[in-house]
């Protein structure tokens, strides 16, 4: 803690331990006296965001590429780990299939392994998404995943809100908002768990929770997955904020079909197509494995009203 002026700073700062390098460092002004609950709240928020964070986390990053680059055998129970970190940096189809292989294989030997289960869960959300073919009964892993977690790790907000996908697989909505709330009180912290909750608010139509969700998760740090922003580009496309949601899909960088499919539509109805063209042509060049079931996609998408 440092006082600048009668202001007080606090400067955090993520060092490794091999080499003492410094790899991340933030400073939060908190003003001229202690912060309140909120303030402190977003503090731990972008902390827990920046260095552990599940997807983006720096100290994650450090640690799978030191166990990468450093050539040795890589213990089974890490594997599971390095393997979604190596997913995470590209999420490419083939990244997902070797990580989703890891996976299985571990829960095969291992079936109550608890960061087992949740990453194959999180596989099967990344699966309802990004359309992989990769799993199939999604509804059914989902379920059985839910109830293995609840009985191993009820104090565990993953487990709680894998309960509450199943219960939306399911119909069960008042059950699943139920189990969204449990799973927030049990851990704020943890963006892509507020994040997958986003998603889940918008899968039940409860679509402005779900976009502050997403929206804070977005807000927090600059480090953040820019697939983050699809949700929010079809909010702007459904409510008619056309100009809006091109700049949200303009914000998808990786390397995926909802990407161009977004960016196709939503052209039509800014007087671009041209631009659509290219973004169709795009989308039948890169994505084989899963045009045929969403060619109509961007026509469906341009051509509808925008609810």
């Amino acid at each position: 803690m440092h006082v600048k002026d009668t202001h007080f700073n606090l400067k955090c700062s993520l060092v490794h331990s091999l080499n003492q390098r410094i790899v991340w460092a933030h400073t939060f002004e908190l003003g001229e006296s202690y912060p309140d609950e909120l303030t402190c709240q977003q503090v731990f928020k972008r902390i827990s965001h920046d260095t552990i964070g599940f997807e983006k986390g720096i100290a994650h990053d450090h640690w799978a590429r030191q166990i990468l680059e450093s050539g040795r055998p890589i213990p089974p129970h890490q594997q599971i780990l390095v393997a979604y970190r190596q997913y995470c940096w590209g999420l490419s189809q083939d990244g997902f299939h070797t990580a989703l292989h890891i996976c299985k294989k571990r829960l095969e030997l291992h079936p109550q392994d608890v960061t087992a289960l949740i990453l194959f869960g999180d596989y099967c959300g990344w699966e309802y998404i990004m359309k992989y073919q990769a799993i199939s009964h999604i509804e059914e892993h989902v379920e059985q995943i839910a109830a293995a977690l609840l009985r191993l790790a009820p104090g565990n907000a993953y487990s709680h809100f894998f309960y509450a996908l199943a219960c939306m697989f399911n119909g069960e909505d008042a059950a699943a908002v139920e189990a969204m709330m449990r799973s927030q009180a049990i851990n704020s912290l943890d963006s892509h768990l507020n994040n997958s909750i986003g998603l889940l608010h918008i899968a039940l139509e409860q679509w402005e929770a779900g976009v502050e969700l997403i929206q804070d998760s977005i807000n927090i740090s600059p480090i953040y997955p820019n697939w983050y922003h699809l949700a929010l580009c079809i909010y702007h496309y459904r409510e008619g904020r056309h100009l809006a949601a091109m700049r949200e899909a303009n914000k998808v960088k990786f390397r995926h079909l909802w990407g161009s499919v977004l960016r196709a539509a939503i052209s039509q109805h800014v007087h671009l197509p041209e631009k659509s063209t290219q973004e169709y042509g795009q989308l039948k060049k890169e994505a084989h494995y899963v045009f045929r079931g969403l060619a109509e996609c961007p026509l469906k998408l341009a051509t509808t009203s925008p609810n």
